[in-house]
């Protein structure tokens, strides 16, 4: 059907029904979660991690059974921090999806009533009134007073005031246009809903934002390098050391000679190994994103942290990220005998 030339009566039931199955629900595509071993796999993969199993297992290998049980130790705390880190922001980022309206009334079979805001379909005739947080993007066919603050999608702090009149244009943010995630500060109005979900200028942006590539952090590249420095002198104080204790033990068998350069070889090469570092920086690290939690920042990659301490200058958009674009009241006067 052209949904463009939807009856004022509104859809009808099946008709709603059929537009459901061609579009789908009114909701933004989430990324698909990550399983909670692909997660461990994902975190254990970080060579710092991986310095400290090879270090534990070495341990084990020399008859250190304690030692080797503290590097465990350490890693099962590590991934437990990154983890738990991992898990409170997921949290509050699913908390912050649940922000459109849940309900919305619409015209259906020729009477207003109230649906679902994920079954919105193009077509349907939405309802929109102060205080509602519009759920789709559509044309507006009736308006009365109807003021928007577009501030979520254009950063502009002025609200802009909608009327049905305004001159047809293709351009972003018409007047005659009301958009998913804005929300309605004065007024009520009729719109023909056009798009939703993912199809909605809101939902383009956060497909563009899921889409967008994951870079590692100076941080991890500095450590990765740290690391195959490491591995590389290790190596080569084992082979150095073990040929210079196999050649100075000549009244010995071979076995024992190769058993006791070997062994010599690797107590050295784990000395140059900082297994301490990386237990270091993920303390640090959990510390500066506890702090950012407390003035209300999240925290979704840890090592972010030291990224973010090291930029000079940072260019973000003032309103709705540094202010909510709201005015609260800090005190009030009232007359005697009016309270």
């Amino acid at each position: 059907m052209d949904i463009d030339k939807t009856s004022p009566q509104g859809l009808t039931t099946q008709q709603a029904r059929e537009l459901a199955q061609t579009y789908g629900k009114n909701v933004l595509a989430q990324k698909k979660k990550q399983s909670l071993f692909l997660k461990f796999l994902h975190t254990v993969c970080e060579p710092m991690f991986l310095l400290l199993l090879a270090a534990s297992i070495v341990y084990f290998i020399l008859g250190e059974p304690r030692d080797g049980a503290i590097m465990l130790v350490f890693v099962a705390a590590m991934i437990g921090i990154d983890a738990f880190q991992e898990h409170k922001t997921d949290k509050t980022l699913a908390a912050l999806r649940d922000l459109s309206a849940p309900q919305i009334r619409v015209i259906r079979d020729g009477r207003e009533q109230s649906i679902p805001s994920e079954d919105l379909v193009p077509g349907d005739l939405m309802l929109i009134w102060e205080g509602l947080k519009i759920p789709a993007d559509g044309v507006l066919l009736r308006a009365s007073d109807l003021c928007i603050d577009e501030s979520s999608l254009t950063g502009e702090a002025e609200a802009i005031w909608k009327s049905p009149d305004a001159p047809a244009s293709q351009d972003h943010w018409r007047r005659n246009y009301c958009y998913a995630g804005t929300l309605v500060l004065s007024g009520s109005g009729m719109v023909r809903v056009e798009k939703t979900g993912q199809h909605s200028e809101y939902g383009k942006i956060g497909a563009s934002l899921e889409k967008a590539p994951e870079k590692r952090t100076l941080l991890q590249t500095q450590t990765d390098r740290l690391v195959k420095t490491c591995a590389i002198i290790a190596i080569c104080l084992l082979l150095l050391v073990g040929i210079i204790t196999y050649c100075s033990l000549p009244g010995l068998s071979f076995q024992d000679r190769l058993i006791q350069s070997i062994l010599s070889g690797i107590t050295l090469a784990m000395a140059t190994i900082p297994e301490e570092f990386p237990v270091v920086l993920t303390v640090f690290l959990s510390m500066g994103a506890w702090r950012l939690a407390k003035k209300h920042s999240l925290v979704r990659n840890l090592s972010s942290i030291e990224t973010l301490g090291a930029i000079t200058t940072l260019c973000v958009d003032k309103t709705g990220t540094l202010t909510q674009n709201q005015m609260s009241v800090e005190r009030s006067w009232v007359a005697p005998g009016k309270a």
